[in-house]
């Protein structure tokens, strides 16, 4: 079995199958870029594969800090001391 996309062979594996049998076969493959890509197994057309650009995640701007979990801490801890100085005062 050959796995054909874009024209090229991509992928090929050796299958035996017994009368009365059946077997799955999968393969994986990387494609080379985005776009549309025509893909067939066997001479036979598998179709096509639309392969577009992953969408880039969220990141932190130069200079702008995120507010983690070591910055929750010490708020939290600063409210309660603020907190606690108010209390002796009264």
């Amino acid at each position: 079995m050959t796995l054909v996309a874009d024209g090229g062979a991509v992928a090929t594996r050796t299958v035996a199958v017994g009368g009365g049998e059946s077997k799955t076969v999968s393969f994986e493959y990387t494609s080379r870029g985005e776009g549309v890509h025509a893909v067939s197994m066997n001479g036979v057309s598998a179709g096509t594969v639309d392969v577009t650009a992953p969408t880039p995640t969220p990141t932190e701007s130069p200079g702008q800090h995120g507010f983690g979990a070591l910055e929750a801490v010490a708020a939290l801890l600063l409210v309660a001391l603020l907190s606690n100085r108010r209390r002796r005062e009264r």
